[in-house]
């Protein structure tokens, strides 16, 4: 069969940046048409904004009466004209009237008919569902690859050699990309517009977007020209429709139904791809017949039993019944195919499950205050104080090991569970230090209530250390052992269950 392309795109950051792990690195066949079609532009003013734009435009100075026109308090024209007009650049204000800037005065006449400005871009098609994507690209974005016995590698640095393999879906050998026609590539421009304003619109509010007319709208040529772009699976955040997904290929938006199911579409169009899937999802396969879609759904309900059954407390901290369903599917997975690529995500899975778990703790039993440790605190001030507040609960041996962490995270958790923080953004490690500074002003301490808790705190260590030398990207990765990491795992896991069910 004749090669697709050799030509090869990626949307992400340099190849240098790309993880060493290249297992979940993914190169999609698609055909590419260009387009003339409007620009977008993200400096374009919400309803709110432009209404005001107007009035001030026609010398309307009052911002209480521009308030009643609207319809909204006072307050809320002052935000949008103190905190967003004219940080924009787009109102000015001498201090007694207000007036639109240049850059203003052209916002508002784009928006009342100007024409807008044109560029290129170009129409995607897979060549695996044959479906055109509601996503538009501006210009490839080539990268540097090597064939080396019919595997493909991106290739990251050429002088040391450093390279990082991908898997490539391949197409049927017949297919051929489907015709455009100015009404098809009107409905992409627009579908693809709405995702390029949707993280936008979630975190500022709705945009104000003009109808595009057909006439907006050229095709350059006609002929398709065959290319592969990069994506990756990644797994989703909590509460996720999906346990997994394909990251937007072309880097516009991660938000909508087609990003969340492109993995399925694909993998119901390729067997191999439909394969890799399913050992990224981490289980047992049952019937080689079974899709994607159903093996996923399974693989959930069968997580989800287990954390309902054995974890009936979990729901109480934030995110842990999605952590516990990833670490208990991915343990399976280690069991079964004892492969190091997915020991190294049950190592990091491992590790974000306690997490959730020592960040509730700081809140529910937090310290007296956030002034225990000084500021200008070293690690051995750490370590004698930490000594000190356990009060000898704990052997010198233990704390020794946990006390080579940064003060300044152990500090900032201790103020993150007095509530003075907002934001965690540590590890596992300086966790555990915070939440032993107050063990012994609490008789119930989940660090103390169990009877091998000494024990209990140097396999917490193990694991932090587990991490650091397998799962990490480092150049000279420690091979952990696949029996080693299981029984730390499922160490982990009784302690969550013994922990969650001592929860009020």
């Amino acid at each position: 069969m004749a090669k697709f392309s050799n030509n090869y795109l990626s949307y992400f950051p340099k190849p240098s940046k790309l993880p060493k792990s290249s297992y979940d690195l993914v190169f999609i066949p698609v055909w590419l048409t260009k387009i003339i079609a409007p620009k977008f532009d993200k400096q374009q003013p919400n309803l709110f904004q432009e209404m005001i734009l107007k009035f001030i435009n026609v010398r309307q100075n009052d911002r209480r009466q521009i308030a009643e026109w609207l319809g909204v308090d006072i307050e809320l024209v002052d935000i949008i004209i103190d905190t967003e007009l004219q940080p924009n650049g787009w109102v000015y204000f001498d201090g007694v009237r207000m007036s639109l800037t240049p850059k203003g005065k052209a916002i508002l006449a784009n928006e009342i008919g100007e024409k807008t400005q044109q560029e290129v871009y170009y129409v995607i098609q897979d060549a695996i569902t044959l479906e055109f994507w509601p996503r538009l690209m501006r210009k490839p974005e080539y990268v540097d690859v090597l064939e080396e016995s019919n595997k493909i590698y991106i290739v990251k640095d050429r002088e040391s050699g450093k390279k990082v393999k991908t898997f490539v879906l391949h197409e049927s050998s017949d297919v051929s990309p489907q015709p455009l026609d100015h009404r098809k590539v009107l409905n992409i421009v627009d579908l693809h517009r709405s995702a390029y304003f949707s993280h936008e619109i979630r975190n500022e509010g709705d945009y104000h977007l003009k109808n595009i007319a057909i006439d907006d709208v050229e095709l350059i040529n006609a002929k398709s020209e065959p290319f592969y772009i990069l994506t990756c699976i990644e797994n989703t955040a909590k509460n996720a429709k999906h346990k997994i997904q394909l990251i937007d290929p072309t880097k516009v938006s991660q938000y909508g139904e087609w990003i969340d199911t492109l993995h399925l579409q694909l993998a119901e169009k390729n067997k191999a791809f439909a394969d890799k899937l399913k050992s990224k999802l981490g289980s047992t396969v049952k019937d080689d017949n079974e899709t994607v879609k159903d093996y996923e759904e399974r693989i959930r309900t069968e997580a989800e039993f287990i954390v309902l059954m054995d974890y009936p407390n979990a729901i109480r901290i934030p995110q842990l019944p999605y952590y516990l369903d990833q670490v208990i599917a991915q343990k399976t997975v280690v069991r079964e195919r004892r492969n190091y690529e997915d020991l190294r995500s049950l190592i990091s899975q491992t590790q974000i499950v306690l997490e959730a778990c020592f960040k509730y703790m700081l809140s529910q039993w937090p310290v007296e205050h956030s002034k225990i440790i000084p500021k200008q605190a070293n690690k051995k001030d750490i370590e004698q104080i930490v000594l000190q507040r356990t009060m000898n609960k704990f052997s010198d041996d233990v704390i020794q090991k946990l006390c080579t962490v940064n003060p300044n995270q152990v500090i900032r958790a201790t103020r993150y569970g007095l509530g003075e923080v907002s934001e965690l953004g540590i590890s596992l490690k300086p966790m555990i230090v915070a939440n032993l500074l107050s063990v012994s002003d609490y008789s119930n301490h989940p660090l103390t209530v169990f009877e091998d808790y000494e024990e209990d705190m140097n396999t917490f260590f193990e694991i932090c250390e587990a991490r650091n030398e397998g799962a990490h990207y480092s150049e000279t990765p420690v091979e952990i052992d696949v029996d080693d990491m299981l029984t730390l795992t499922a160490f982990t896991l009784q302690w969550i269950k013994n922990f969650t069910n001592k929860l009020d």
